[in-house]
């Protein structure tokens, strides 16, 4: 075959049918942490190793003509860009890419597809690809808000899940609450400050081991200098949640200027 293999984390192709592989990025002001997990793959670690491949996340702004690719030696990384540079409208994709040509093994390749012991890769090809992420908050990555009819007037209620590796929370808002999810601060932070105080629950005896989503938080808090919930005296979740969405008052116009 022609086209190099693809380790998709949308699972549209068929390439690689035992490996996993996961992505979570967090986006702020200017940067974002990225978080990419791969099990099950020795033949894409020997080629990162060898220095065939590299981790590496595309940043894309469509409407400005902005595109950049950040490659980084780990699978965690923090990638920046000048805000002037580009829209609203951002969009990251991480993964591996080749950054030189090499002979790939098949071992690791569904023997049906890939029936050569070794596939040429070309120098810019991505050997994996996550989801491409638009630009949204950290609350947007954690939270989903969700109507609760049952709820009266003013009550949440926050709610944790896992799938395939992925770490959400869920806050189930009263009918006036849902209402304002969209404007209210109020509401967001107090739905993530929910959220945060049950980070600790989800702490795994392996860093290895921690879903993508909650390494990237993790990183973000570090990067603000506020302690995370691996240290038990020092945690507060107020906290954490204003150092990843912090409130932004508004300054009231002075008429005598």
């Amino acid at each position: 075959m022609s086209d190099a293999p693809l380790l998709d984390e949308l699972e549209t192709r068929l390439d690689w049918p035992h490996t996993q592989f996961r992505t979570a990025v967090t986006v702020g002001s200017g940067e974002a942490s990225v978080e990419c997990s791969l099990a099950q793959a020795p033949t894409l670690l020997a080629a990162i190793e060898a220095g065939k491949a590299t981790w590496a996340a595309e940043v894309r702004a469509p409407k400005s003509l902005y595109s950049r690719l950040i490659s980084s030696p780990i699978p965690s990384f923090t990638i920046r860009w000048d805000e002037q540079d580009v829209t609203r409208e951002l969009f990251i994709t991480a993964g591996i890419v080749a950054v030189q040509d090499f002979l790939l093994p098949t071992s690791d390749l569904h023997d049906g597809i890939w029936t050569e012991p070794e596939v040429p890769i070309p120098a810019g090809a991505w050997l994996a690809v996550g989801k491409r992420r638009a630009r949204e908050s950290v609350s947007a990555s954690l939270l989903t808000f969700r109507l609760d009819p049952q709820l009266r007037d003013g009550q949440m209620r926050v709610d944790d899940s896992q799938k395939d590796g992925a770490l959400r929370f869920t806050a189930w808002l009263s009918a006036d609450l849902f209402q304002q999810r969209v404007t209210s601060r109020d509401v967001q932070i107090a739905a993530l400050i929910a959220a945060c105080a049950q980070l600790p629950d989800h702490r795994a005896d392996s860093a290895d081991a921690d879903p993508a989503v909650l390494l990237a938080v993790k990183r973000r808090l570090q990067d603000a200098g506020v302690p995370t919930w691996e240290d038990e005296d020092a945690w507060n979740p107020a906290l954490a949640a204003t150092a990843l969405e912090p409130f932004r008052a508004e300054t009231p116009e002075d008429d005598d200027q």
